[in-house]
């Protein structure tokens, strides 16, 4: 029995047509441009989080001593107390949203939150 093996130039042409069609793939026209957040109002924004006496904080409980979960499931850690400090002489209540540090910056971009606060500097 022949074995039937394809010379190293077939193969070569093989994987440049693969390539070159994965490329062309990748290159099609966008149906629709990703949605582009509105500009926000500084001083409307600010008079919405006063109204609602509530400060929403994004943040990555899972980088101890900055964040992390107590016994009782809730956040604490340095930045934790820094924020809510902060938040005590502003007069409004702290709620802590958990979620992936490489999330927080496109939360806040979105209005999901209204700060956040990771050991971010």
């Amino acid at each position: 029995m022949r074995s039937r093996m394809m010379s190293p130039a077939r193969v070569l042409m093989i994987l440049v047509a693969m390539v070159a069609l994965s490329l062309l793939a990748a290159c099609r026209p966008v149906d629709q441009p990703p949605a582009v957040p509105e500009p926000l109002d500084p001083a409307a924004e600010w008079q919405r989080i006063v109204d609602s006496g509530r400060l929403v904080v994004g943040t990555s409980a899972d980088y101890p001593p900055f964040e992390y979960y107590t016994e009782n499931f809730q956040i604490d850690g340095f930045d934790a107390a820094l924020i809510r400090a902060m938040a005590e002489q502003l007069g409004l209540e702290v709620q802590f949203r958990d979620m992936a540090f490489d999330g927080l910056g496109e939360s806040l971009a979105l209005g999901e939150v209204d700060t956040v606060i990771a050991a971010v500097s």
